[in-house]
């Protein structure tokens, strides 16, 4: 199944692709530092993680908290 898992600042925003690509049916976790793509750090607040699939989508709310 190819998923594509994303943070977005709150305005929608692209923050970090944190995995683009297939994975198996299974439980997964991914971590995400805190830093945006170029590995620059991201300031403390709301944050969305969004995971989609062909079939489905998901977002939570994230609080970055330093």
């Amino acid at each position: 199944v190819a998923v594509t898992a994303t943070v977005h600042a709150v305005e929608g925003r692209l923050v970090r692709t944190l995995w683009r690509g297939p994975l198996a049916p299974s439980e997964r976790t991914l971590v995400w530092d805190g830093a945006d793509d170029r590995g620059a750090p991201v300031a403390g607040g709301v944050y969305l993680a969004v995971v989609r699939t062909a079939e489905a989508a998901a977002t939570a709310k994230l609080t970055l908290v330093k």
